[in-house]
This record gives structure tokens, sequence and C-alpha cells, in this order.
């Protein structure tokens, strides 16, 4: 049972006759502590802490959980294998400080496109025009495309590199992104879900792919694509011009 600073005097007013709700209104404490003292009393004829059983940590030690801690602020992208060794500890032990202690969890890293400086403020003033713009304008009467960079090389290897965030930063600018390497061939980005995965040849072989993957786009998804351009844009401006999808 963990240990009450109120042990001593649940004793003495139960000693006296109250009621665990009287001695709980009392003392302005949990009636279930209260409760929990009384029992030990019945039991053993006093409120005496009983000495815990079992080994006394040797390894996950406050000293060991600040070392990690230290190492994860300098770098969250560390291995837990790789921090194992060199501090001559057990996978295992790590794992359960991460988790356990330090609360955090390990998050594989973002899909993300890649943006320079020069681009992020060209983009921020993109958005900001087109909000003005659309004040007098509807979105429905404007033609759209959606082009971006596509590449057809693999994706970066995320299920190894990962991130050990916090809950709260999992969904935060902390979170970092994998960076596809770009090729020079453009597509619409709308059709990167339905064709991601696969491997082409040639370019030719992509451009047939993305023809069939047009047509099977329905109207309904391409209206509520226009219909998020608000949506998106105030993102945009938001996150000064830089990747905005974790504020949507």
């Amino acid at each position: 049972m963990k240990s009450s600073p109120h042990r001593p005097s649940i004793e003495l007013l139960f000693k006296r006759g109250l009621g665990s709700a009287e001695i709980a209104r009392r003392l302005q404490i949990s009636s279930s502590t209260v409760r929990n003292v009384v029992a030990a009393i019945k039991k053993r004829g006093d409120a005496s802490e009983v000495k815990k059983s079992g080994r006394p940590r040797s390894v996950n030690t406050r000293n060991t959980r600040a070392i990690i801690k230290k190492r994860i602020i300098r770098n969250d992208g560390l291995s837990l294998n790789r921090m194992a060794s060199q501090l001559g500890i057990a996978r295992s032990t790590v794992q359960s400080i991460v988790k356990n202690d330090l609360k955090l969890k390990s998050y594989k890293l973002r899909r993300g496109q890649y943006l320079s400086d020069k681009s992020k403020a060209m983009r921020l003033e993109k958005c900001r025009k087109l909000l003005q713009h659309f004040q007098v304008r509807r979105v429905s009467d404007v033609i759209w495309t959606d082009e971006k960079i596509f590449t057809i090389e693999p994706l970066p290897n995320r299920q190894n590199q990962r991130q050990l965030l916090s809950k709260d930063d999992s969904m935060s600018p902390k979170r970092r992104l994998a960076h596809n390497p770009p090729f020079p061939e453009k597509c619409h980005g709308m059709l990167e879900g339905k064709i991601a995965g696969k491997v082409f040849a040639t370019v030719d072989d992509l451009k047939a792919a993305l023809e069939v993957a047009w047509a099977s786009i329905d109207d309904g998804y391409l209206r509520r694509t226009v219909n998020s351009v608000k949506k998106r844009l105030r993102a945009c401006v938001k996150a000064r011009g830089s990747n905005f999808e974790i504020l949507l």
C-alpha cells in the first residue's frame, strides 16, 4: 500500500471511534485512503508502513533515466538498440524507461514535400493573394490544376527511421518529414494515392497508369477537393508557407 502522510492522524481518529467517512471529511482526504489505512490497523493493530518486498532497482535508476532523457532531447531519432549498447544495459530496460517513465512513443517519419526557404516565401505570398481573390470570387468559378513533383523512386525506410516523441508532440511541427528524391516528371498530385507503391519501368508506363487513375476519379472527389481550398490556404498562411498538413 502506498504510504500516506496522514497515517498517524487516521489511526488516532479511528481509535477514538470515528468512522471512515468522518475521518476523510475532517482530514479532507480520499475516503479510499482512509479505508485502506483502517483495514491495515484492523489487520496488524497499527498503521505503520509495511516494508516492501522485492529486489531494489539496480539498472532502471534515476541516473540512468536522466541520461536517456538527455540523449533523446539532443536527438529524438536515436535507436533504442544503439542506446542500450552504449549504456551497457538491456534493450528491454531502455524501452521500459522510454515508454513507462518518460512517456514517449516511437513514431514513423511523416511523408512530406521538401520546401526551401525561397519556396516557403513564395507559397505564403501566393496563398495570401488567393485568399484576397476569393473574397470577391467563388472557388467554383476557378479552373484548378494540381501539379507537384512526383517520384517513381522508392520511399525512405520509414520503418527503421523513427522519432521518440510524447503524445502531445506527435501532431506538432517537431514531427520530422521524410522527403522523396525528386524525379523531373510532373503529374497531378491527387493521383498519387491511386498508384502509390507501384513500380514503373519507364516514364511512359507511369503516364499510362496516371491516365487510367484519372479516369477513375469521380466528380464528387474533385468537388470536395475544390471546396477544401480555402481551408488549406489558411493553414498554409498559418504555417508561414511551410508544411501545414498537421493543421488540417
